[in-house]
C-alpha cells in the first residue's frame, strides 16, 4: 500500500472587508478657465523667513571673503613689495567714494563695527542695501578680472573666482563705475586702483557678515 502524500492546505485568504470605490484624482480648481495651481499647498512656494535670507547672505559673503583673504598677503607683497598690514595702514583713509563711503560703512578693513551703530540698523532697510553692496563687489571684481586678463596678469583668475562666489539677483551695469576708472593706464595706477577696490570689497564683506549675523540672531522669525 503506497504512502499517501499529504497536501498542505493553502492558508485562508484574509479579507480586509469591502473596498471603497476608487475616487478619480481631483482636478485643479479653474478660475475663468485657468488652473489655480497656487491653491495647492504642494505647488505654493513659501516666502523665505528673515533667518533664511540672512543665513544665505552670510554664507555667500563668508565664501567670497575667505577666497579674497587667501591671496591678499601675496598680492600686496608682489605688487607693492610691502607687508599687507603696513600697506593697508599707509592708505587706510583713501577710498573711492563712488564705491564705498565712510557714511555707508563706518569701519575700515579688520575693524569691528560699533555695537550701538549695529543696534540702530533695521533689517527692512539694511537687507536691500546689503544686496546692493554685494552687487557692487561682484561688478568691480569682474571688471578687474577682465582688465587683468588683457595684460595677462596671473591674478585675473583669482579675482574672477571671487566675483563668481557672489550670487547676483539684480546686477549693476558697468555705468556704475565712473568712466575711465577701469581703463588700463599706467601700471602703478592700475595696481593702486585694484588695491582700493580689493581692500574695500573685503571690508564690505566683513560688514555684511556682521550685520547679517546680528539680524539672524535678533530678528529671526
Amino acid at each position: 500500500m503506497g504512502s499517501a502524500c499529504c497536501k498542505k492546505k493553502s492558508p485562508p485568504e484574509i479579507s480586509s472587508g469591502p473596498q471603497p470605490p476608487r475616487q478619480p484624482s481631483p482636478e485643479p480648481v479653474k478660475t475663468n478657465g485657468v488652473h489655480d495651481s497656487q491653491s495647492s499647498p504642494l505647488t505654493r512656494r513659501e516666502t523665505p523667513t528673515r533667518e533664511i535670507l540672512f543665513s544665505g547672505i552670510t554664507l555667500s559673503a563668508r565664501n567670497a571673503l575667505r577666497h579674497l583673504e587667501v591671496f591678499g598677503e601675496e598680492y600686496v607683497r608682489e605688487k607693492f613689495e610691502s607687508n599687507f598690514h603696513v600697506y593697508h595702514m599707509s592708505w587706510i583713509d583713501q577710498r573711492y567714494d563712488w564705491f564705498l563711503t565712510h557714511d555707508e560703512i563706518p569701519k575700515n578693513l579688520n575693524e569691528t563695527l560699533d555695537q550701538s551703530w549695529i543696534s540702530a540698523c533695521s533689517p527692512q532697510e539694511s537687507l536691500p542695501q546689503m544686496k546692493q553692496f554685494l552687487e557692487r563687489i561682484k561688478l568691480v571684481l569682474s571688471q578687474i578680472a577682465k582688465d587683468l586678463t588683457e595684460v595677462e596678469d596671473r591674478y585675473a583668475e583669482l579675482f574672477a573666482e571671487g566675483a563668481h562666489k557672489i550670487p547676483s539677483r539684480n546686477p549693476l551695469g558697468p555705468e556704475f563705475i565712473p568712466q575711465g576708472i577701469m581703463e588700463v593706464g599706467h601700471t602703478s595706477f592700475r595696481y593702486h586702483r585694484d588695491w582700493f577696490l580689493y581692500r574695500d570689497s573685503r571690508n564690505i564683506l566683513e560688514y555684511v557678515i556682521a550685520l547679517s549675523e546680528y539680524f539672524k540672531n535678533h530678528y529671526s522669525s
